[in-house]
């Protein structure tokens, strides 16, 4: 639909919610009374988000890119 609409999308479910790009303080972000924080604060995604931007940096790229 949004190729013949000629309409660009950005992918963000893909990156947890903006954990996975690194880009915000997981504490500060997501708070344990909002239910959408179960999905992207769990025991696995921190640590994938950490390395993630560790491979980026080698890459020469951003944790998104």
């Amino acid at each position: 639909m949004a190729s013949a609409s000629d309409v660009g999308v950005t992918v963000w479910s893909t990156l947890a919610g903006g954990v996975l790009s690194g880009k915000h303080n997981i504490q500060k972000r997501f708070s344990a009374d909002n239910p959408m924080s179960a999905a992207f604060v769990n025991e696995r995604n921190p640590s994938i988000a950490t390395e993630v931007q560790v491979i980026a940096r080698e890459i020469n790229k951003t944790p998104s890119q």
